[in-house]
């Protein structure tokens, strides 16, 4: 019913985007039983939001004065990225998330494999999504990675028929560790 790999690697620049950016998906659970092109992310992809980080407060009075101290909460909340993409002509794009969120939503599996050999849902996700940011000569200068990404909303999706807009749809994952990677030549 569905498979991690039959994947096609991301080669092309997102053209939408003036700024040279480039996405990649280390893998994608395919619940669609179609071959999904990668490019039908990479190259609709329109923006990316990472989300501001914060962490909680306690207040304290010490000799009638207060104090702050920061809350330290580890990992328990896990981080959210939005992608924002534009729909491919086919709708491919749209459907391969829908897919993946319908067959979590019922308890289906993709039939990956924790440590154990147990199937799990947390185990249907993006190992790694990587945001390539590339300078005007088109080389990659640095990389941010995303590790495991679970998929948790993908917004409506507004088709207008009078109108010219292309019709968009926002993915959202909750991710367990951002990394940057700068690809200069100081290293």
């Amino acid at each position: 019913m569905s498979n991690i790999s039959g994947n096609t690697p991301v080669t092309s620049i997102n053209t939408y985007n003036k700024n040279k950016y480039q996405i990649r998906f280390s893998n994608f659970p395919n619940f669609t039983n179609k071959k999904i092109d990668m490019n039908i992310f990479n190259l609709y992809m329109q923006s990316f939001t990472i989300p501001d980080i914060s962490i909680p407060m306690l207040n304290t009075v010490y000799m009638h004065e207060r104090q702050l101290h920061p809350a330290s909460i580890g990992d328990r909340d896990l981080q959210t990225i939005m992608i924002t993409f534009q729909i491919d002509e086919e709708q491919r794009n749209w459907y391969s998330f829908y897919s993946w969120l319908w067959f979590m939503r019922h308890g289906m599996p993709c039939g990956k494999t924790n440590l154990d050999d147990e199937e799990l849902l947390r185990m249907d996700c993006i190992d790694t999504i990587e945001v390539i940011h590339c300078n005007n000569n088109g080389e990659v200068i640095s990389k941010m990675k995303f590790q495991h990404c679970i998929l948790n909303n993908l917004s409506s999706l507004e088709m207008n028929i009078q109108t010219s807009e292309i019709g968009t749809f926002t993915a959202t994952f909750e991710v367990e560790s951002i990394d940057l990677d700068l690809l200069t030549d100081e290293e």
